[in-house]
């Protein structure tokens, strides 16, 4: 009878299923709907930057805002393919209730097949170097809001969160294994593309980990590589991207691990190294950029609440031109400290408030808006619900 009522719904939504006999279908999600606070910060009170490399955005207007932040829904199921095999699927869709924005399946979605052998699925999914960072977030809803590592880590301080320059990526087009499971031992790869492949560039990512939880612990170390993204030069323009060739390759390092103290007290930390380098370019464009990072949270459960706080800080890296002319990263370096608690009516039913920084050396422009001046410190702060079924 679900599985019916299930499939009439969805056919009001113009969508024709047909599922085979054995499959077993569910529908979930989750909500985290909330007026947000946001403030866009001054620029460099005054200064100019300092470094060769920077990006003066324009800034935002402060403003309230009403926002879904990760807000989605999930329809998955799976069935017997026999000899032991699994097929499975999932559609995962953002509910952007606070706009008219939304792609059906857009999120996390895949078709593929599990076993002893592991897992196998293609479609649009997380990297596994986005997923390590998962077990650092927090109260599980800072994906995808101010609250996200991804600010700060998994990108340059000039770049603007273009997509080119970020290692925090949801692959479309990508094929993805997961091994079994040993005594808490697993490793993931992904390998995708982006469809967009010319005479001379090749646009691919890579990505690996190896996960490994037993008791209170999780360590877990991802790397992943970009092909001919140019992300040295996303966010710049002018003579610093002037002969840049469409060959590079950008590469991301990342450590992580959870502990647990208890049943009340969680602490995590996580390492980012990542560089970016072009092949080639005319004397003064840049040639490379590298920079390290890290991040640590606790999480402290009283009660019904759940206090959290982390801090996070991305340093000034080094830099080189093409030609070998001097290129300064002074002052390329940020912090950015988040607090909050959430109350729990029931198990998943509750309420949040939290409160993030970002703080910008003079030439940086880290940030969760669309558009931060060069050394703004933007920040926000949130109150809302969260469901999930």
């Amino acid at each position: 009878m679900k599985k019916k009522l299930l499939a009439v719904a969805l056919a009001g939504l113009g969508t024709a299923l047909a599922f085979p006999a054995n499959a077993e279908i569910k529908l979930s999600g989750k909500f985290y709907p909330a007026v947000v606070s946001f403030s866009g910060g001054e620029a460099s009170d005054g200064k100019a930057a300092t470094s060769t490399l920077f990006n003066d955005g324009g800034g935002d207007v402060d403003q309230p805002k009403v926002e879904a932040f990760n807000s989605n829904i999930r329809l998955s199921g799976e069935g017997d393919a026999g000899g032991g095999v699994t097929f499975y699927f999932q559609c995962e869709t953002d509910l952007n209730f606070d706009d008219d924005e939304g792609t059906w399946c857009g999120r996390n979605s895949a078709l593929g097949v599990k076993g002893g052998f592991g897992r196998v699925f293609l479609g649009k999914w997380d990297t596994p170097f986005k997923q390590v960072h998962f077990p650092t977030n927090m109260f599980g809803v800072s994906s995808g809001s101010p609250l996200s590592n991804s600010n700060l880590l998994s990108r340059t301080p000039y770049s603007g969160g273009s997509s080119a320059a970020s290692f925090h990526r949801r692959q479309a087009n990508m094929v993805q294994y997961w091994s079994p499971n040993l005594n808490g031992l697993q490793f993931k790869v992904m390998w995708g593309t982006e469809e967009s492949d010319t005479a001379t560039r090749e646009r691919r990512r890579k990505s690996a980990s190896v996960e490994w939880e037993q008791g209170p612990l999780y360590l877990a170390a991802a790397y992943e590589i970009h092909d001919d993204f140019n992300g040295a030069t996303t966010g710049l323009g002018g003579a610093f991207t002037a002969g840049v060739g469409p060959s590079s390759e950008d590469t991301g390092l990342a450590l992580v691990a959870v502990y647990k103290l208890g049943k009340s007290t969680e602490i995590g930390v996580e390492f980012e190294s990542l560089s970016y380098e072009n092949d080639t370019g005319a004397a003064g464009a840049v040639s490379k950029y590298e920079r390290d990072a890290w991040r640590v949270g606790v999480e402290h459960k009283i009660g019904k609440w759940i206090l959290g706080a982390s801090f996070g800080m991305a340093d000034e890296g080094d830099c080189s031109l093409f030609g070998g002319g001097a290129c300064s990263t002074s002052d390329l370096g940020a912090t950015q400290m988040s607090i909050g608690g959430m109350y729990q009516f029931a198990k998943n039913l509750g309420w949040y408030l939290w409160y993030t920084q970002i703080d910008n050396d003079d030439s940086a422009s880290y940030s969760f808006l669309d558009d931060t001046p060069t050394g703004a410190d933007p920040s926000a702060i949130a109150i809302g619900l969260y469901g999930r079924f």
